[in-house]
């Protein structure tokens, strides 16, 4: 799964150096986050879903439009969120976990854009693959004997992982100007480094509501 979103986002990137986009839009965004969390039993090989919570967020975004053939688009965009999760758990010591990560987000969506109106306003349906680099991250645990905050390990073979895989959709009214779009992240990939020893199975989710502006 991994090496396909990997090849078909390079294919999305080669091809957006080559087109001519027409639209350039910079976007800010509130989110709420969290996260699938399992626990699998290594005695029962059954995956035990832990209880979750949402956190708060925020992002901003370059967005790119280069019409592909009548209402479809070439609609990437390119930026930054912070995103999280709490959980807690239902097995061991630890009480809670409350994790923040900083990623960087690729997303070579395609778009179908519906016009509205005499105005040029249009309703916007976009999907496409994510890919997320983690840049950093802030990890707090809850016991019994108290809470503790560390950075996470963030690395290819780090405790938690460097990407973040998955699908991004949205919809949203644009004017010439201006629009306002809700969005939903789909995370397919494990980001815990540590599944052999630990066996948390964590992927990531998020909604999210933007409003933005376009420079052309």
């Amino acid at each position: 799964m991994k090496k396909i979103f990997l090849l078909l986002i390079s294919y999305f990137i080669i091809f957006s150096s080559h087109a001519q986009f027409s639209k350039i839009a910079v976007k800010g965004s509130w989110n709420v986050s969290t996260a699938r969390v399992y626990y699998v039993n290594d005695r029962t090989r059954s995956n035990i879903k832990q209880p979750v919570e949402f956190k708060n967020g925020y992002g901003f975004a370059l967005l790119f439009k280069a019409q592909f053939d009548d209402v479809l688009h070439f609609s990437p965009t390119i930026g930054y969120n912070r995103r999280g999760y709490i959980y807690k758990p239902t097995y061991g010591d630890t009480l809670k976990y409350d994790n923040t990560i900083h990623y960087i987000d690729i997303i070579p969506a395609l778009s179908a854009d519906f016009p509205v109106g005499e105005r040029k306003n249009t309703l916007v349906i976009s999907g496409g693959p994510q890919l997320g680099f983690a840049i950093s991250g802030t990890e707090k645990l809850t016991t019994i004997s108290g809470t503790t905050t560390h950075k996470m390990k963030i690395s290819s073979d780090g405790y938690y992982g460097l990407f973040d895989l998955g699908v991004s959709t949205g919809i949203g009214f644009h004017s010439p100007r201006m629009f306002v779009e809700a969005g939903y992240l789909i995370g397919l990939a494990n980001i815990n480094n540590r599944f052999q020893s630990d066996h948390r199975n964590i992927r990531n989710r998020m909604l999210s509501l933007s409003f933005g502006y376009y420079l052309k």
